[in-house]
């Protein structure tokens, strides 16, 4: 048999047993020995020449009553600790290490640690949850036998007669004879020195490989994969803000997102009237739902007597009913109405008069020469004796006012200033505008077309 169809044949046994373990439900690492027989420990049955069984499996145990009895250990105290709640939510949220782990929801679990978490696969991380993940992690294989690790699953292969002669044959690789054998990316099977990163046809992915390969993420190999959103976790530098579907809204990851406002984040979030909290720039004017008691009179409290209830910036309080004031109801409201708006609810007494909307005694009948002036009656006009104008003033037309000075000089007809005039031209003549008395004349303009109109026109 050739080499490559001695590595056919064992490749094809090695994805026949991993058919029979996933049905059986067996996990582990197994060891097959030699081309005929399987070493399947103390216990070991020999089953001819083509079959092959399984070894150093660990079965699933059964459940017994003790397994299935009630949990009475000590839960956690979730009173104490409000974020417990958030150890199911898939984030890394009130002080977690991890994803739903550390800071009081259990230690965190990562690639590498010996058992096989939630998350975790074999295509992601096969020191967990495979068999193996190159040669060097199989066991158990004779001195004549070389292990190699096939599909994540350990096989013992029979060395080469010519193994070990320090030359590496035609019919020898390092899968089968690595002593003599350089390991090489395309040979069959992952050796020491080899990779996922380097060869991933042949190499499983692996964290702590020295590369983000094929199904790791940064969730369980935060190490040497980058975060990115839509990766299943929200890691160490990823927020709400760039990634909602991964990570819980939190004050100070730099938005305001989910269910945060003014009220729980100020710092991130902008005050909004209604939002339940009044914040800076908000006042019960403006905001009476979140500054104030009340936004309307419907808000408020009823009152007792005949107060009726206001809502005034915000605030409620009892104010007495007033009654409605109407003029010739035959009640006069003090304030309200008097004898110059409402006469007939409030006419003066007899004997008096109402003078600027007040009755006062009227006193004897103004006559001139009593030495007082009437107002509305007598004038410096009627009775100069009586309303003599201030100093400095004269009467003009029933008036007192600042006395005028006429001007005719250079004039001889006109305005002299003071209501005046200053002459009044002979017959034939007009006062032009300088005041001087000038000869009226009829231009003439017969039989021209152009030229003076006789007037000193044209």
């Amino acid at each position: 048999m050739s080499k490559h169809e001695h590595m056919a044949h064992w490749i094809g046994r090695g994805i026949i047993l991993w058919a029979c373990l996933v049905l059986l439900g067996c996990q582990g690492k197994k060891t097959i020995t030699g081309p005929d027989s399987v070493d399947t420990g103390p216990d070991s049955v020999d089953t001819g020449s083509d079959a092959f069984e399984p070894t150093d499996v660990a079965m699933v145990p059964e459940t017994t009553p003790e397994d299935t009895a009630t949990d009475t250990s000590p839960k956690p105290d979730t009173s104490v600790d409000p974020c417990l709640e958030h150890c199911t939510n898939g984030q890394p949220d009130c002080g977690e290490e991890g994803v739903d782990c550390g800071g009081g929801c259990g230690p965190c679990s990562s690639c590498g640690d010996g058992t096989c978490s939630p998350g975790e696969t074999p295509a992601s991380c096969c020191q967990d949850c495979a068999p193996c993940c190159a040669a060097v992690d199989c066991t158990g294989c004779g001195s004549d036998e070389v292990a190699t690790c096939v599909s994540n699953y350990c096989f013992c292969t029979a060395k080469p007669p010519d193994c070990g002669d320090g030359t590496c044959g035609a019919e020898e690789t390092a899968c089968d004879c690595p002593q003599d054998c350089p390991s090489l990316c395309g040979d069959g099977c992952c050796t020491a020195g080899e990779t996922a990163c380097g060869c991933p046809q042949e190499c499983s992915s692996q964290c702590g490989d020295g590369c983000c390969s094929q199904g790791e993420t940064a969730c369980g190999c935060p190490g040497e994969c980058s975060s990115q959103c839509g990766d299943g976790c929200c890691t160490a530098d990823e927020t709400a803000c760039g990634c909602p579907q991964e990570c819980v809204p939190t004050c100070g990851d730099g938005c305001c997102s989910g269910g945060e406002s003014a009220c729980t984040c100020p710092g991130e979030c902008d005050s909004q009237c209604g939002d339940g909290c009044c914040t800076t720039g908000e006042t019960a004017a403006g905001c009476c739902g979140d500054c104030g008691q009340c936004c309307t009179k419907a808000d408020c409290p009823a009152c007792p007597n005949n107060a009726q209830a206001v809502c005034k910036q915000g605030q409620c309080s009892c104010e007495e009913v007033v009654p409605t004031v109407v003029c010739g109801d035959k009640k006069c409201a003090p304030g309200e109405e008097d004898c110059g708006t409402c006469p007939g609810d409030c006419p003066c007494p007899t004997g008096t008069t109402c003078q600027n909307n007040q009755c006062v005694d009227p006193g004897p009948e103004p006559g001139c020469g009593d030495k007082k002036c009437a107002p509305g009656v007598e004038d410096c006009g009627n009775c100069p004796g009586d309303c003599p104008c201030p100093n400095g003033k004269t009467c003009e037309n029933s008036q007192c006012v600042d006395p005028c000075t006429p001007n005719c000089n250079g004039k001889d007809c006109g305005d002299n200033g003071c209501g005046g005039s200053c002459g009044l031209c002979q017959g034939g003549q007009s006062c032009n505008s300088n005041g001087q008395c000038v000869t009226n004349c009829t231009p003439n303009c017969n039989g021209k077309d152009c030229g003076d109109n006789g007037c000193g026109g044209s």
